[in-house]
C-alpha cells in the first residue's frame, strides 16, 4: 500500500535527522552531541526531533536501524543461518558500506558510544548463537569470546579501521578480514581453541 503524504513526509524528516547525527559524528568523530545541534544541521526544531526520536539515545538507535536498511539496500546482508557460511558475507557488507560511507562511519563509531546501539547487540548475540550451534561442546566462556573475536572481523568498525585508518581498499578489506575469520573457523574445526589458563607473564611480575 502507497504511503500517504503524511507518512512520506515523517520518512524524510527522520531520515534528514539521522543523517544530521551521521554527518556530525563522521565530523567530529564522537557521540557527544546534543539535540539541538543536531535539529540545526536538519533544518528542523529540536522539538520536531524529540516529537520523532523520543531522545539522544532513540536517535542514535534510530541511525543505527537506518544504516542497517541502506546497507541491505545495497547488497548487504544480516547473520547468516550457519557460522561457515559468515565468511563470505563479508565482501557484499563491506562494498555495502562503502556504498554510503558517511552513514557507515557514524555506524562504525557506535562501538564506541558510551550506550551501544540495542541492533549491534542483537548482533552480537546472534553470533554467539551461531557458534554455540556450531560448537556445542564449546565453555560458556569460550564461546563469548569466539564469537566477540569472529563478531569484531565482520564488522563495520573493523571496515572503518582498515580502510580509513590503514588505506586498505574495500576489497582488500574483505579479502584479508574473511581469511582472518576462515582461519579462526578451521581452528575451531581442529579443536584448537584459545588458551585461557596460560598466566600473562605482564599480570604476574605486577604481583611479585
Amino acid at each position: 500500500m502507497a504511503k500517504s503524504i503524511r507518512d512520506r513526509q515523517r520518512q524524510l524528516t527522520e531520515e534528514a535527522v539521522v543523517m544530521a547525527l551521521a554527518q556530525y559524528v563522521t565530523e567530529t568523530g564522537s557521540f557527544d552531541f546534543v539535540i539541538t545541534d543536531i535539529a540545526a544541521r536538519a533544518g528542523v526544531s529540536p522539538r520536531t526531533v524529540y516529537n520523532h526520536f523520543g531522545d539522544r539515545q532513540g536517535l542514535i538507535e534510530a541511525l543505527s536501524e537506518f544504516a542497517q536498511r541502506e546497507m541491505e539496500r545495497r547488497g548487504g546482508t544480516d547473520i547468516p543461518a550457519t557460522l561457515h557460511e559468515l565468511p563470505g558475507l563479508v565482501a557484499p557488507n563491506f562494498g555495502a558500506m562503502e556504498a554510503v560511507p558517511e552513514l557507515s562511519e557514524a555506524f562504525a563509531r557506535l562501538d564506541y558510544a558510551s550506550q551501544p546501539s540495542a541492533n549491534r547487540a542483537r548482533r552480537t548475540v546472534l553470533i554467539h548463537e551461531l557458534v554455540k550451534a556450531a560448537y556445542p561442546d564449546l565453555s560458556e566462556r569460550h564461546g563469548e569470546v569466539i564469537a566477540a573475536i569472529i563478531r569484531n572481523g565482520a564488522s563495520s568498525t573493523t571496515w572503518h579501521r582498515l580502510t580509513r585508518e590503514h588505506g586498505l581498499t574495500s576489497q582488500e578489506a574483505a579479502s584479508a578480514s574473511a581469511w582472518t575469520m576462515r582461519l579462526q573457523i578451521e581452528a575451531l574445526d581442529r579443536g584448537d581453541l584459545p588458551d585461557f589458563s596460560t598466566e600473562d607473564p605482564h599480570q604476574a611480575s605486577a604481583d611479585q
